[in-house]
C-alpha cells in the first residue's frame, strides 16, 4: 500500500520526504520491523516509542509516524509528524490488506469499547 493512502484523513503537522512510498507493513513495535515497514512511534505510559525510531530504521523501516521529529534524520526515510500518534496507529488500515496489521487496542473489524467500570 502507498504511504499517501495510509495517511488519508490523518491530521498531519509536517512531512519530510515523499508519501508516494510503497509500505509493506505497519508496526508500532520496533522489534517487529521488517524491510519496507512504516513505524509508528507511540508514546505510552511505560515506554516511549520515539526512543526506538533509530532502531526501527536500522531494522528496515522506510517511514516513521511520530509526534516529535528526531533531531538527526536520514535523508532516505520519510518522517510524518502528527499531534498524537496513539490516535493514528491504526491509520486507515485496510482490514483486507495482505499484511493486515492488528495493533494493541484496535482489531479489525473495530471492536466496541466497554464502558468504564
Amino acid at each position: 500500500m502507498v504511504l499517501r493512502d495510509i495517511l488519508y484523513k490523518v491530521n498531519i503537522r509536517s512531512i519530510i520526504g515523499s508519501t508516494s512510498l510503497e509500505i509493506e507493513d505497519v508496526q508500532s513495535d520496533s522489534r517487529k520491523i521488517t524491510k519496507g515497514s512504516l513505524f509508528i512511534a507511540v508514546r505510552g505510559v511505560a515506554v516511549d516509542g520515539h526512543r526506538f525510531i533509530k532502531a526501527a530504521i536500522e531494522l528496515g523501516a522506510v517511514a516513521v509516524v511520530c509526534e516529535e521529529l528526531p533531531s538527526t534524520r536520514k535523508e532516505e526515510i520519510v518522517y510524518v509528524q502528527v499531534e498524537n500518534s496513539v490516535h493514528h496507529w491504526d491509520i486507515n488500515l485496510d482490514c483486507s490488506a495482505p499484511w493486515k496489521t492488528r495493533l494493541a487496542t484496535r482489531q479489525c473489524p473495530r471492536r466496541t469499547r466497554h464502558p468504564t467500570r
